[in-house]
């Protein structure tokens, strides 16, 4: 019974192995078909060739692709030039087309939205817009301080500008004669022109320069380590309003030439309250009631808070 069993297995086990050894034998085959292949030198070449044609085609639709972008980012760019000057009053897109055209990295000096230049007609006494251009959502944001973005010779005049940020920003030149200017922040910034009848309202000017020359000022906001300096005509008053605010740990400076011992000198003007920095504005709160909620402090008790910050107001020594 052990002989019959045995014989039947071992006839099974020599076919197997038969087929595994055809196997190995068609692999070998095959291997030396595949090396042939490889070391054919028209292969060689017929494989160069596709490898840089796919490569001229990659570089191909890249450019096209590149082609493409700029295409489409000179015709934003021109479409934006067509917003900005189109004589339209009102609030017509003229802010965001400003953004394209600055991100572009195109001058934009010598922009002229004036109210007279966009069809409207200005108040010969104020030099108010009954219906204006309104600019909104301008956002200009340099570098850092040391690398500002220039903006020279805007001419605003009559127009309105609101709820937009400078950060970084020097703007010089700028025509503010009788124009609105609301909810704008000024940070690590320039400002100087001139402003007959400019009215600034929710302003928030923070470690900036303002230098205005006009009569019939008004302001409304923050001036936080901020250095003004502000003319008029001789008989004239340059601010008719203000009301503004700071922390008592960063005053603003009013620049004055009256003696040359006390060349700086804290902002008197009107309503002036200091904050506390312990309390902070919210995002959005209106200027009068913030003034209301922040813990005010007088000017004496800010110095005496802060000797360190308001060092800079003490008397110096002659020359």
């Amino acid at each position: 019974m052990d002989s019959v069993d045995q014989s039947a297995v071992e006839p099974a086990g020599d076919n197997t192995k038969s087929r595994w050894e055809r196997f190995l034998e068609a692999d070998r085959r095959l291997a030396k078909r595949v090396n042939a292949v490889e070391k054919s030198g028209i292969v060689r070449i017929a494989a160069a060739i596709l490898a840089v044609a796919g490569i001229g085609i990659l570089v191909g639709t890249g450019w096209q692709i590149l082609s493409d972008y700029a295409d489409r980012s000179a015709e934003r760019v021109a479409r934006a030039w067509d917003t900005v000057s189109r004589p339209v009053l009102g609030n017509t897109g003229k802010g965001g087309a400003i953004n394209t055209i600055l991100s572009s990295g195109a001058s934009i000096e010598g922009l002229n939205i004036s109210c007279a230049t966009m069809g409207g007609k200005p108040a010969a006494d104020t030099g108010f817009c009954g219906i204006a251009p309104i600019i909104s959502g301008v956002e200009v944001d340099g570098p850092d301080p040391d690398r500002p973005v220039h903006i020279t010779g805007w001419n605003l005049a009559g127009s309105k500008l609101f709820d937009s940020s400078f950060k970084h920003t020097f703007i010089s030149g700028i025509n503010l004669n009788g124009a609105e200017v609301g909810a704008v922040t000024f940070e690590d910034s320039h400002l100087d022109g001139i402003g007959d009848n400019a009215i600034f309202t929710d302003a928030n000017f923070v470690n900036s320069e303002i230098a205005l020359a006009g009569k019939g000022i008004e302001f409304e906001g923050q001036i936080s380590g901020t250095y003004i300096s502000l003319s008029a005509p001789e008989g004239m008053m340059n601010v008719v309003s203000w009301r503004a605010w700071a922390y008592a740990d960063n005053p603003p400076i009013l620049e004055t030439n009256d003696d040359a011992t006390t060349p700086y000198k804290p902002v008197r003007l009107g309503i002036m309250v200091y904050c506390d920095p312990k309390t902070r504005r919210n995002q959005g709160e209106e200027v009068a009631e913030w003034v209301l909620r922040c813990a005010q402090m007088t000017e004496d008790q800010a110095r005496q808070a802060f000797p360190e910050q308001w060092k800079k107001f003490d008397p110096q020594p002659a020359l």
